[in-house]
């Protein structure tokens, strides 16, 4: 996750692109916002923070092997063999569970997947390099497992008291890829909108691993990626060459921006906002009717206004319709279909 060269020139804004020959079947399709895990979703590298825990050599000497492997596109593969001498040094599943689940998702992020995962027409998919079992473990620990419908990351295969760590891709990426060889994030995009059409699309991503992925994204998309780290810096490289990516492009530097920017995107309320609107109808015991759903515009031209900090009244006025979904998912009783 190391940068390559500074000084880039980082956009911060974007216009939805406006089409006068707009699908309806389109804009009733689903938007699908993925998410990668390792410094998007958490603000830290997991494998890192198990390394740091019970590597003899500390966080420091577990960081620089993984860096020089993760220039050689080899991380997974170093990190599994890390993993494997870990335990055969003693070190427990349950131990390694114990770091994992210290691991903190920002409370911003953590609203911004409760008000998605309570929208029939959106989903929320995790594409990660890191591996399933850490990422559902963190997801726990966090009360979060049920706002993802899809994590596609390396494979976690359980063996007695062990666990081993496998390449999600066996077979050959294109020969145009520069993915490493465990998990091209652009063949797995590829493929999810081979299955299925989304009217919109956001991706979050940060690292070198993300840039595949983020190429893939359809024109109608936006790209949120860590300024200044790979995903940026090789983003902005492509369009200085005359090949960039389709989607716009929006930069983030914490977590906390990078829930307000969804939230900008999808014209939602802020979490603050929602508190304050949501105590206020505690207060008078009333709700205003409201339309059951709080919809993405259907054009990214009504999205230049919110990311220029206009407050949609629209996406206000259903807070407390968000609330109550919010509320279901969290009991576990969120019927879609309804």
């Amino acid at each position: 996750h190391s940068r390559v060269w500074a000084g880039l020139r980082p956009k911060t804004s974007y216009t939805w692109q406006n089409s006068a020959n707009y699908n309806t079947n389109v804009a009733r399709a689903r938007k699908l916002v993925v998410f990668d895990f390792d410094h998007t979703m958490i603000g830290c590298d997991s494998d890192e923070e198990v390394l740091a825990k019970y590597c003899s050599e500390g966080m420091e000497g577990a960081r620089a092997r993984l860096e020089e492997a993760g220039k050689q596109r080899r991380w997974a593969s170093v990190f599994a063999d890390e993993l494997r001498q870990l335990q055969e040094g003693g070190v427990s599943m349950h131990e390694i569970e114990a770091v994992l689940q210290k691991i903190r998702i920002d409370e911003d992020l953590k609203y911004v997947l409760q008000i998605l995962s309570a929208r029939r027409d959106t989903d929320v998919r995790i594409l990660s390099d890191a591996n399933t079992w850490f990422i559902e473990t963190v997801l726990k620990a966090n009360g979060m497992s049920h706002l993802v419908s899809q994590i596609v990351s390396n494979i976690a295969r359980f063996e007695g008291s062990k666990v081993q760590v496998l390449p999600y891709h066996t077979t050959p990426h294109p020969t145009s890829s520069t993915s490493p060889a465990n998990l091209c994030k652009g063949r797995v995009m590829r493929k999810w909108m081979e299955e299925e059409t989304f009217s919109h699309l956001v991706y979050c991503g940060d690292g070198s691993g993300d840039f595949e992925g983020a190429m893939a994204a359809p024109a109608n998309s936006v790209v949120l990626a860590k300024k200044n780290w790979q995903l940026h810096q090789r983003l902005q490289e492509a369009s200085d060459n005359g090949s960039g990516p389709r989607a716009q492009v929006v930069v983030w530097d914490s977590q906390e921006q990078l829930a307000s920017t969804i939230l900008r995107i999808f014209q939602l309320p802020t979490r603050t906002n929602a508190e304050s609107i949501h105590a206020r109808n505690d207060m008078s015991h009333h709700s205003k009717s409201c339309p059951e759903e709080v919809c993405i515009p259907s054009t990214l031209s009504e999205g230049i206004k919110v990311m220029a900090g206009v407050e949609q009244a629209a996406g206000m006025n259903n807070i407390a319709n968000i609330e109550r979904k919010i509320a279901t998912v969290r009991a576990g009783t969120y019927d879609s279909s309804v």
